[in-house]
């Protein structure tokens, strides 16, 4: 299953879900996406897949979310990125019996 990376601008909550074989370049669509006044700062949960994003110049800070001690850190957290993937799930769920080609 290719990783869904999930960014949720903080400004004004919009969202964009990026679907990848990998997360070569993805710090770039990460600064992209994000406030141009704003620093980007990436905040996860511990999976590994996401070492290595934040080695980026434009990327200010990697702040990771380790469930079993904490869920947020200062205002930063995943909860939103949870929120909108429960979302995202119960949409697709509709679309069971369609090839994932088509979506």
């Amino acid at each position: 299953k290719p990783p869904v990376v999930t960014l949720v601008r903080r400004s004004d909550g919009r969202v964009r879900f990026l679907v990848r074989e990998n997360l070569e370049d993805v710090d770039e669509e990460i600064v992209e996406y994000g406030d141009e006044d704003d620093p980007a700062i990436l905040c996860t949960d511990q999976y590994s897949i996401y070492d290595g994003i934040d080695e980026s110049d434009e990327i200010d800070d990697h702040l990771v979310i380790n469930h079993d001690d904490h869920y947020v850190i200062g205002g930063a957290h995943t909860n939103s990125c949870g929120n909108r993937h429960s979302f995202l799930r119960s949409w697709l769920r509709r679309f069971r019996d369609i090839s994932k080609h088509h979506l």
